[in-house]
């Protein structure tokens, strides 16, 4: 097949860095081994930045938009000429394949699942891209597996996912570990991201980048577990030991390092946050060696800021993902509940540098992030090395992508 075509489901939020790089790293992985292909986006949520950074590195890359359904409009000519053409539908990276992790609203498996349907009816192979699966509440597997049990190929982005979907009884003819795609991504932007660092007074590889998460609502969205408008008293304790935790890591970095720390955001959200409930719980002297990002950015600025730190801690995955790309060191230290997504860390040989941020104490915590800069040779080159094994694993499922596209 000279030119395949391949339609890309992806571009879940443009207010996460994470849901925003899952796009350009997958892109590149198609590109690269794709030169020819003729690859559509169709995005879930797109802006005229992030459309402009996508054209910049992938000039050749297509465009559309709108829902699979919208109560009784009509399936949209842009998508439906799309399907028409198309020789292999993806699904990109994300936690979208669940039921019952979060809440039990069934509008978005259906709205998730109906793309694949449409393949399913249209005879198109399809494939989902470094996906979680992290719970199958009764009676959703009856939903789910007639559909995914027909897909060319599931890549999930950590074992475990992929050992519950054999233990469910999921039967697609490939189950494996396929990484996230936002390890994939290499769009940059060195220049705003040098002068915003210089501005700033941090210098690259000098800096410990750390995001956080909370338990804060998403300003004009709905109450949900993840973003709540009004917090129960449990979500008020949460916030207190997570912010402790990164307070601890920032006082103890700045103390023994002597160097500084940039709080980057990987949420919009957690600007606002990090500003409230982390920065009062520093003492003066430290405050005064920390940076908070205030200003919202794209991913190929993120990226370069990340990949330019000496070291990287957080509570959200992407920014750890996108900090491994440089071979920076990382730390990561989740609420397990929260999903199966952090443990692709350990898939990559680095599960003790990976935390159950609700169990474990601070200090401990604050130590190995410390070890990122007393070893830090030894440090990047593990992350080297983990990088090396995200990469080989890449040209797996690249392989099995083109055996399913065919000569």
């Amino acid at each position: 097949m000279e030119s395949p075509h391949i339609l890309l489901r992806t571009g879940w939020a443009t207010k996460n860095v994470g849901d925003i790089a899952h796009t350009p790293g997958t892109l590149r992985l198609l590109y690269q081994r794709f030169p020819n292909a003729r690859i559509t986006v169709w995005a879930n949520h797109i802006n005229d930045e992030i459309r402009s950074m996508l054209i910049r590195r992938f000039p050749s890359v297509e465009f559309i938009s709108g829902h699979i359904y919208d109560k009784e409009e009509p399936f949209p000519s842009e998508i439906e000429k799309a399907y028409d053409t198309a020789d292999l539908f993806l699904f990109n990276s994300g936690m979208a394949m669940n039921f019952g992790l979060f809440h039990f609203d069934w509008n978005g498996p259906i709205y998730n699942l109906m793309p694949l349907w449409f393949c399913v009816e249209r005879g198109i192979p399809f494939g989902i891209y470094g996906q979680s699966f992290d719970r199958f509440a009764h009676p959703s597997v009856s939903l789910f597996k007639p559909i995914l049990d027909q897909a060319a190929f599931i890549f999930t982005r950590e074992t475990h996912s992929s050992r519950y979907l054999r233990e469910l009884g999921f039967s697609a003819e490939v189950i494996e570990f396929g990484p996230d795609g936002a390890f994939g991504i290499d769009t940059r932007d060195d220049e705003k991201a040098e002068a915003w660092l210089a501005d700033h007074g941090l210098k690259s590889g000098e800096y410990l980048a750390l995001n956080i998460r909370t338990n804060t609502a998403v300003a004009g969205q709905a109450d949900s577990p993840l973003n709540p408008v009004h917090l129960t008293p449990v979500q008020e304790k949460e916030n207190e030991r997570w912010m402790q935790v990164c307070a601890t890591v920032i006082t103890r970095w700045i103390r023994e390092s002597g160097r500084k720390v940039c709080v980057v955001p990987e949420a919009l959200k957690e600007m606002d946050a990090a500003r409230k409930l982390l920065l009062p719980l520093l003492p003066d002297d430290i405050r005064e060696a920390v940076v908070l990002r205030d200003t919202w950015w794209n991913a190929d600025e993120a990226l370069s800021v990340f990949t330019k730190a000496r070291a990287a801690f957080g509570l959200e995955p992407h920014t750890l993902i996108m900090a491994l790309t440089g071979g920076v060191p990382i730390v990561h230290a989740r609420p397990l509940r929260h999903g199966r997504k952090g443990w692709m860390f350990d898939d990559l040989g680095l599960g003790d540098w990976l935390f159950d941020i609700d169990v474990t104490d601070a200090e401990v915590i604050a130590d190995r992030v410390l070890d990122l800069d007393r070893a830090h040779g030894k440090a990047s080159d593990r992350a080297r090395s983990a990088y090396a094994r995200v990469v080989e694993a890449q040209d797996r499922t690249l392989d099995l992508i083109e055996k399913v596209l065919g000569p």
